[in-house]
């Protein structure tokens, strides 16, 4: 088997679900862990600071997302959420994109320069798709924000977003570009990308 990375988003202040996700995608080999944002949720503070410890113990790559930067923003005010210095370091300098060969990972859009912060809540719209793939040709999107596990690709049928199965090998030599929501860890789905295969599972632990 070639080398695996695990695809986390939307944990939304639950520590359990990213615990769980990552002894999940540890189990099935993932070597690398990437969360596409909304670590945190701005209006349930509880888990706040042990879902930031989860992220540098494992060293997840993460992205911010909305939720990540409107707590950034408040911290100092709200009584509730008591977050050290490091950890607020950590979440102020997530960056809004990533990238790793092929793919770009981001919360719900890549464009930071055109839309600035912005690029984490806009959705995806027909004007969108189609600068994606005019810009970004032969690269995979990798996005949270929206929960539902979805893939937009010129080889489908439909420019419309399509339902990714679940457990089902997804061949992504038949996509050369294409979005890719990966759903919500609240409602416990990742997803595994093996690059060199170029193999997709979207997955509910």
């Amino acid at each position: 088997m070639g080398f695996k990375i695990g695809i986390i988003a939307d944990s939304h202040g639950v520590a359990k679900k990213i615990e769980q996700s990552i002894s999940f995608l540890t189990s099935e080999g993932c070597q690398t862990i990437f969360h596409l944002g909304d670590i945190c949720d701005s209006f349930y503070l509880a888990e706040t600071a042990d879902c930031l410890n989860l992220m540098k113990c494992n060293r997840i790559q993460a992205i911010k997302g909305n939720n990540d930067h409107v707590i950034t923003c408040y911290h100092s005010t709200h009584e509730k959420l008591k977050l050290s210095r490091a950890q607020l370091a950590f979440l102020k300098h997530l960056p809004l994109v990533r990238e790793y060969q092929n793919a770009v990972f981001t919360h719900s859009l890549p464009f930071e320069r055109e839309l600035g912060l912005s690029c984490m809540i806009r959705p995806l719209d027909e004007l969108q798709i189609d600068l994606f793939f005019r810009r970004f040709p032969g690269k995979l999107l990798f996005r949270g924000h929206g929960h539902d596990p979805e893939i937009i690709s010129r080889a489908l049928s439909s420019l419309d977003p399509q339902p990714l199965p679940t457990s089902e090998a997804i061949d992504l030599s038949l996509h050369n570009t294409a979005l890719i929501t990966c759903g919500a860890l609240t409602d416990n789905y990742c997803a595994i990308w093996q690059p060199e295969d170029r193999k997709l599972f979207s997955l509910i632990f």
